[in-house]
């Protein structure tokens, strides 16, 4: 049963949290669109999967789209299948401009032995209901610092117990990044925040929570879980003081991707990307939308109508759609120093996850591609230029995680 994202507890404590349910959660005000990216996959990528709208559930409080959603005040959001992540990866982008300090905004896996709903939740903590493997793949203290948790152990002795193996990073300066969450065969669970690993694990997952991982896998698979709700934060001590801000606060989860090599373990199986409306390379749908009322239209204008490649001539190197005169605005995941522009679109290609690129010369001489799993923030500058992969191409990076696992699929 999917849980509503857990926020991973500080290794050094092991009080029981609150039960994270939420009965009673406030009615949204969405004050923010959703960006959502158009996207064509290659043919034969089985159990790749892009949750749209009715493959998840949630609150009152909760706006869901499809390989998204966005939560007002207190309230949850969870999708309605297992998945073995053994070999595979969750990856999504998060947004927690309008998030409030002590307020704890998450996404993380359940593996529920009963019905996969939210009447079968259960948590790693004793609140009530039943205890279960909790993987905490991101818990925000409100735009701060973020969190990852392993729980593998209903119990409170020592390792991935009831207060976990955690490990911390700060929030970019953006306030929107990209996650990646991966799951190896061994069970190790190894997340990356706009492509920095975090880590640091205390204490250190050891051979027995990774069996612990692998096992129940297997076994009952990992239902996704994403929550907004105050209580507990990760490392409340290096963040700004509480100011009772749940009502007034706001995150949002996109481009909501999932790799199970292994497939669906129990639950209504999600929808397959190939099976989406993006699949047959239109690109007739907000990528960007979420900028301002001015750029809707141009974005799906001239300069990406065709989404074939061709604008950017037709030889047999990558190509890439150029977006002069705009800045496409968070969402990074790495840079690179480069000798110009012509680079970006190289090492957009060379860059896991990669989807878009803005390149800066900058006046202390830094002369940068940045690049980014969105193009979501794209903006007017004059002068500025910015680039993005054509359809056929969108998530080709996307695929190259599945290298070290195409062998299980």
């Amino acid at each position: 049963n999917l849980q509503t994202l857990q926020p991973p507890q500080c290794p050094p404590h092991h009080e029981a949290r609150p039960l994270r349910v939420l009965l009673s959660p406030t009615m949204p005000r969405l004050a923010f669109a959703l960006a959502t990216t158009a996207m064509v996959l290659p043919a034969g990528q089985a159990n790749l999967y892009c949750p749209q709208a009715d493959d998840m559930e949630g609150g009152s409080s909760a706006t869901i789209v499809d390989r998204g959603y966005s939560i007002y005040g207190q309230g949850y959001v969870n999708g309605k299948a297992a998945y073995n992540l053994l070999g595979g990866w969750v990856s999504f982008d998060m947004d927690v401009s309008n998030a409030q300090v002590g307020v704890n905004t998450n996404l993380y896996t359940i593996s529920p032995e009963g019905p996969i709903q939210n009447s079968g939740y259960c948590d790693i903590q004793e609140n009530g209901s039943p205890q279960c493997m909790e993987m905490d793949i991101i818990e925000n203290n409100g735009n701060c610092l973020m969190q990852t948790t392993w729980h593998t152990e209903p119990n409170s002795n020592g390792g991935c117990d009831e207060g976990g193996c955690g490990a911390t990073a700060s929030i970019p300066s953006s306030k929107k990044f990209h996650m990646n969450a991966t799951f190896d065969a061994d069970g190790t669970l190894t997340t990356y925040i706009d492509g920095a690993a975090v880590d640091g694990y205390y204490p250190t997952p050891d051979d027995g929570a990774k069996q612990t991982v692998v096992d129940t896998m297997k076994r009952i698979g990992a239902v996704i879980w994403s929550s907004q709700w105050e209580g507990w934060v990760p490392s409340d001590w290096s963040c700004p003081g509480y100011a009772g801000g749940l009502d007034y606060s706001e995150f949002s989860v996109s481009n909501l991707i999932i790799f199970a090599p292994n497939g669906v373990v129990q639950g209504l199986h999600p929808t397959k990307c190939s099976d989406t409306d993006d699949w047959d390379g239109t690109d007739d749908h907000s990528d960007d939308h979420s900028d301002d009322g001015s750029d809707d239209d141009s974005d799906d204008g001239s300069d990406d109508g065709s989404d074939d490649g061709s604008d950017d001539g037709s030889d047999d190197g990558n190509q890439c759609i150029i977006d002069s005169n705009y800045d496409y605005s968070g969402y990074d995941i790495s840079y690179d120093d480069v000798s110009g522009s012509d680079d970006c679109c190289d090492g957009c290609y060379a860059t896991q996850g990669c989807a878009a690129w803005t390149f800066s010369s900058d006046q202390w001489g830094d002369v940068r591609c940045y690049y980014k799993s969105s193009k979501a923030g794209r903006t007017y500058s004059q002068g500025m230029t910015s680039g993005y992969l054509p359809n056929n191409n969108l998530i080709r990076n996307t695929t190259s995680m599945l290298r070290g696992a195409a062998k299980v699929a």
